[in-house]
């Protein structure tokens, strides 16, 4: 489960800073609602049902999970960032030479 989230937060940090420079956004209100769905929600209720049920060891384990997924939230998202960085130079550059090409008439 967490190498799944993890690679999907990838793919929505790497996007969400390229989809933020087309629309002139800061990453951040892009990126953030983008992994509203990875959010570990199920798994931490029902570790909370197994604790106070009596079953510690599962819940304990669940809870394990919720974190591990949480964690890959937050690595796959400051990676995708990452990984974006470069192409967003790349397409910035590219504007700016669009820019500063006269229009021939």
């Amino acid at each position: 489960r967490a190498l799944g989230t993890l690679v999907a937060a990838l793919v929505v940090g790497a996007v969400g800073r390229v989809a933020a420079l087309r629309r002139r956004a800061t990453p951040l209100a892009v990126v953030v609602p983008g992994t509203i769905m990875l959010l570990p929600g199920l798994t931490i209720y029902t570790a909370l049902v197994e604790l106070t049920g009596g079953t510690v060891i599962s819940g304990l384990v669940l809870l394990g999970q919720a974190g591990a997924i949480a964690l890959a939230i937050g690595a796959g998202a400051s990676l995708g960032d990452s990984v974006a960085a470069p192409v967003e130079r790349g397409l910035d550059q590219a504007s700016r030479r669009r820019r500063e090409t006269p229009l021939r008439s």
